[in-house]
């Protein structure tokens, strides 16, 4: 049971209404599937009892629905509870997404994985002793040697400067590497996020626009997207980071991010 509720913790970020087009309600009958179902929904409220756990989760097998809750607020100032249509930020998790893309139009032969970097992006945005070093796989397997852009500048910066792919330009442009492309590998936010700017140049249109045509509408993700946190979007959670320093015990984690998300993170999703 230990090793189920591992494999299903990756869902706990993920909304569980996501998949209800695809999959069939059916009752549980099968005593193992029920004994799990029982021990899920236990684990799930006992971590919302405790506030450490706010979301939708899912549990599926064989394209049925066992389980599906919402628990936590989506607004702490209100008093909101999620439902299984809240949108919810899923981060870094849209790195699939930004790699799922630039795998279509590999099999579009509008990429090659081999291809040079500097065979789609001007240096505006590297230098081209550095983009002619990096390989497309090397930038989705993190082993592209850069590094990320979040430094003092970005963070002493006014989210509301970006919002376009092209606006991090000036975060990106002084980029080195740390190491010789393909010799290791290092988590590169930098790299993600140059993929999303490849996507552009390479399908010929902006980085959102593609995911929105070529992903979440085919999937069915109707309410799925990178938003724009300074309109109002129905049925948006808002995200809360544990502080103890604070006299609610949370920090809003909305001013910690740009008002719109980019290739390499922030993505709300919900179908």
């Amino acid at each position: 049971m230990k090793k189920l509720l591992a494999s299903i913790s990756i869902l706990l970020c993920v909304n569980a209404n996501a998949f209800a087009s695809t999959l069939e309600q059916k009752p549980e009958t099968n005593t193992l599937d029920s004994d799990a179902v029982t021990e899920l929904d236990a684990f799930i409220n006992d971590l919302a009892d405790k506030d450490t756990f706010s979301g939708t989760v899912l549990l599926a097998k064989d394209g049925k629905i066992l389980y599906s809750a919402a628990r936590g607020l989506a607004s702490k100032r209100f008093n909101v509870p999620n439902n299984l249509q809240t949108k919810l930020n899923l981060g870094s998790m849209n790195k699939m997404f930004t790699a799922t893309a630039v795998m279509q139009l590999v099999e579009q032969n509008k990429i090659s994985l081999d291809d040079k970097l500097d065979q789609y992006l001007d240096d505006s945005w590297l230098p081209k002793e550095v983009s002619s070093k990096i390989e497309i796989h090397h930038l989705l397997t993190h082993s592209s040697g850069l590094g990320s852009y979040f430094t003092a500048e970005f963070f002493n910066s006014s989210k509301n400067k970006f919002r376009a792919l092209a606006d991090y330009k000036p975060l990106i442009v002084g980029s080195t590497l740390e190491f010789e492309p393909g010799t290791t590998s290092h988590y590169s936010n930098t790299g993600m996020f140059l993929l999303g700017a490849v996507i552009e140049a390479a399908a010929g249109q902006d980085y959102f626009s593609y995911l929105s045509q070529n992903i979440y509408e085919p999937a069915g993700m109707i309410n799925s997207g990178c938003y724009e946190m300074d309109q109002p979007v129905p049925n948006l959670a808002i995200g809360y980071t544990p502080d103890e320093s604070k006299a609610t015990g949370w920090v809003n984690n909305l001013y910690m991010h740009v008002l719109k998300g980019g290739a390499r993170r922030r993505l709300f999703f919900n179908c």
